[in-house]
């Protein structure tokens, strides 16, 4: 459940998709002292409540819009604020909260204001790719008359580079071997 910031009397802001809680309460002195409420989506009217969203006997939740619409708060010790899960733009505007004490023009009505703001949009992380390059390699080896040129490449990944070169093999053979500067290349760029 989200807390609500208050920005004046009566006026709650949420986010779209957050639990809005609008307080409404009384004290009543005993089990038996308890009261029907309705609550409406619209300015309190002179009777009753106006495009109701959710009432209740003395005890109990009687009628209900819609399961979005909830008492959490202890009903048998007069909380019977008003929770709307998982608000959407449609359910802004005033909100009517009517304790119904009996007798004639009793009943404690108290409007409440709820407003909708956009959820605030939080980019999710992208992953880092990894681009290397290098260059391929040169490995000229001479034995017996004969001259022969290789090619090497090589693989690289985040954690190692391999390469395989065969310069061990032709030296246990007799073969003459020249070593010479190899140069690679690395580019490494972060996706943001």
């Amino acid at each position: 459940l989200l807390l609500l910031t208050r920005s004046s009397e009566g006026e709650y802001i949420v986010e779209v998709g957050q639990d809005a809680s609008l307080p409404c309460s009384y004290n009543p002195i005993s089990s038996e002292s308890l009261v029907p409420v309705c609550w409406g989506k619209e300015s309190c009217p002179v009777f009753g409540c106006k495009d109701l969203v959710l009432s209740t006997d003395e005890t109990n939740v009687k009628d209900q819009k819609s399961s979005r619409y909830q008492l959490k708060g202890n009903l048998h010790k007069g909380d019977v604020s008003l929770t709307i899960v998982n608000v959407t733009p449609a359910d802004s505007g005033t909100y009517c909260c009517r304790i119904q004490f009996r007798g004639p023009m009793n009943d404690y009505k108290l409007n409440v204001e709820l407003i909708i703001k956009p959820a605030k949009v939080n980019p999710a992380p992208t992953a880092q790719r990894d681009v290397t390059t290098v260059l391929p390699r040169m490995l000229t080896t001479e034995g017996h008359g004969s001259v022969e040129t290789q090619t090497l490449g090589t693989f690289h990944d985040k954690n190692q580079t391999q390469i395989s070169t065969f310069a061990d093999e032709f030296q246990s053979f007799g073969a003459t071997t020249r070593r010479g500067l190899y140069i690679g290349v690395g580019i490494s760029a972060g996706l943001a």
